[in-house]
């Protein structure tokens, strides 16, 4: 839960993350939106992200609704997917709003 600016620092890939004794976790269920980083997406709400999973993990266990914010030029064809590979539910760019 972030409380105030002050409680981030640069992080992995130089992302404001916060800082580990300001760390206030919340619940999965307290969570309505999350809002799903990526290179690359697809019509069907398939995203190619960093690599590592760790969306992908967190959304195995979430219910609620994914958006993805993006440029149109990040919108493609199709985005391979594995089995694990998790889709958002929308995906807004600065012509479209795409519900997947």
């Amino acid at each position: 839960k972030l409380k105030n600016w002050n409680d981030l620092s640069i992080g992995s890939y130089e992302i404001l993350e916060p800082k580990k004794e300001k760390i206030d976790k919340a619940s999965i269920k307290e969570i309505d939106l999350i809002i799903v980083p990526g290179i690359a997406f697809d019509m069907k709400g398939n995203r190619l992200g960093h690599g590592k999973g760790y969306y992908d993990r967190l959304l195995q266990k979430y219910k609620g609704v994914t958006i993805a914010l993006a440029f149109e030029f990040q919108i493609t064809d199709k985005i391979p997917t594995e089995p694990h590979d998790k889709k958002v539910n929308i995906i807004i760019t600065e012509k479209n709003i795409i519900y997947c």
